[in-house]
């Protein structure tokens, strides 16, 4: 099978969507482009038209709908859509219920529900990493990671100075590496430490190798996620991985994998403050909590992929499901039973 996959453009960088490109490569044979929601429209004019001209088998579209909209009136074929909560969260009813014959793979389980309830094709799949099993010493001086994809918006620079001092954080280090399309961060003209009270704050700007910044990254305790909402959400799954505590705001898809006091800390993002300080005791307990649900989250991901091939291959399997929320599919379906008996 011939698949066209149309990725974003930061994706290239990251490599964040190596696991999904490793699934559809063990099924088919894949042809990548590539698009960014954060440049102007006619960005994608040449990627349209060369697409408008394309015979595959199917179109997977990772986070870029707005391209698939594009293409949906010429009938290209079969289209699957797999969006990421953090670009999907704005977007009307209106727009999704045009993809009604598309089959949709969901990483939110919040935006598979509300799919669902417009009657799509969804089917949600939990993506956890590999652990990494690291050991942290929490009983030594604390520290801190942040990056800052976005600056001038919360989470900013002294919403997490506040979480810091409520932690008792004495060293943090700032990533300001904004997000494509939002100009360059404020602390370009920062230099490279400073104190800000009791904290040792340090920056750094930009990594050509990312192995660079995950060595940075995997040296403190703390990690900070850096936006009010998540896609798959690698920047706080990758430190969950290694044992570090992930505070985040209390929204999608961070709360969908974070329990607040068991596998790392919620806070409420429209009054930043922390609820709940733990001791240097419970630091320990939150690190293996978080290492034991990526464990058992990979092991589940890994049984998991047949059910996500088959789908891709749309095969015609029937797969069981613990997903609780299929039933807003099922009492959708019973209700439209119901009225086309009643009339």
């Amino acid at each position: 099978m011939r698949f066209c996959y149309v990725g974003h453009k930061f994706h290239q960088k990251t490599r964040s969507n190596a696991f999904f490109l490793d699934v559809l490569n063990e099924v088919g044979k894949v042809d990548e482009f590539y698009s960014s929601p954060d440049e102007d429209a006619s960005a994608d004019d040449p990627l349209v038209a060369e697409l408008s001209r394309s015979s595959f088998d199917a179109y997977v579209f990772w986070q870029t709908e707005y391209v698939a909209e594009r293409l949906l009136p010429l009938g290209l074929g079969r289209f699957i859509l797999a969006p990421m909560y953090d670009g999907a969260a704005g977007r009307p009813a209106t727009f999704w219920r045009q993809f009604v014959d598309a089959q949709f793979i969901s990483f939110s389980r919040t935006h598979h529900e509300d799919l669902q309830r417009l009657g799509l094709k969804t089917a949600y799949f939990q993506y956890f990493p590999e652990p990494e099993l690291a050991q942290y010493d929490f009983g030594s001086s604390l520290s801190a990671f942040f990056w800052e994809r976005r600056p001038g918006q919360e989470p900013k620079f002294q919403s997490i100075i506040k979480l810091c001092e409520q932690l008792g954080v004495e060293a943090l280090h700032v990533h300001a590496a904004p997000d494509m399309g939002l100009g360059p961060a404020a602390r370009l003209n920062w230099p490279d430490q400073f104190d800000l009270g009791d904290i040792k704050v340090t920056v750094s700007r930009w990594f050509e190798d990312r192995d660079d910044l995950d060595k940075l990254i995997s040296k403190r305790h703390f990690v900070f996620a850096p936006r009010a909402l998540e896609g798959i959400g690698m920047s706080f799954l990758e430190p969950m991985a290694r044992g570090q505590i992930v505070v985040a705001p209390d929204r999608p898809t961070m709360n969908e994998y974070l329990r607040h006091r068991t596998n790392g800390l919620l806070y409420d993002f429209d009054n930043v403050h922390l609820d709940y300080v733990p001791t240097k005791q419970s630091l320990q307990e939150l690190s293996r909590g978080a290492l034991r649900t990526v464990s058992v989250g990979h092991r589940l991901w890994q049984m998991d992929q047949d059910r996500l091939k088959s789908l891709i291959l749309n095969d015609g399997r029937r797969w069981s499901t613990k997903d609780a929320s299929s039933h807003y599919r099922n009492g959708l379906q019973r209700r439209a039973s119901a009225r086309v008996s009643a009339a």
